[in-house]
């Protein structure tokens, strides 16, 4: 993901800011064309890659000096890859520095949803995924 972020706060212990980033998603495949199986192995097809304009936010807490708090949020789509599509992810990290770089390893939850209707010709498949899980990571500031 790649985007623009603009710092609307920030003081010693927290800042905010509002994020316009650009997402890319893959969809593995095409719908199959029978009807009575919910899922079909289907084939690679470039063309369902999607590009979407996304708008999020973001609040970074520092409660010490080397723990830090972040909570993200985003939301997207209109249409242009997808229908909708919006993240939540929460992170607890803590900060120290590695060859020189001001670095932290996160950890914490995330939620990614996406809605697309995929056509393969024949038939339209609306799709509505939620995909969420823990995060892990290591962050380095340069």
């Amino acid at each position: 993901m790649s985007g623009i972020e603009f710092l609307l706060h920030r003081n010693p212990l927290a800042e905010s800011g509002l994020v316009l980033p650009s997402g890319w998603h893959s969809v593995p495949g095409t719908p199959g064309r029978q009807r009575h199986h919910a899922f079909s192995a289907g084939t690679l097809d470039p063309t369902n890659d999607m590009v979407d304009p996304i708008l999020g936010g973001r609040v970074l807490l520092w409660p010490t000096e080397r723990i830090q708090l972040a909570l993200w949020g985003d939301f997207g789509g209109f249409g242009a890859g997808t229908d909708f599509t919006w993240q939540l992810k929460g992170v607890a990290g803590y900060s120290f520095r590695i060859f020189g770089l001001d670095s932290s390893v996160i950890a914490g939850y995330r939620s990614l949803h996406v809605e697309r209707d995929i056509e393969d010709g024949t038939e339209t498949l609306e799709t509505s995924i939620t995909l969420h899980g823990p995060v892990v990571g290591l962050v380095c500031r340069f």
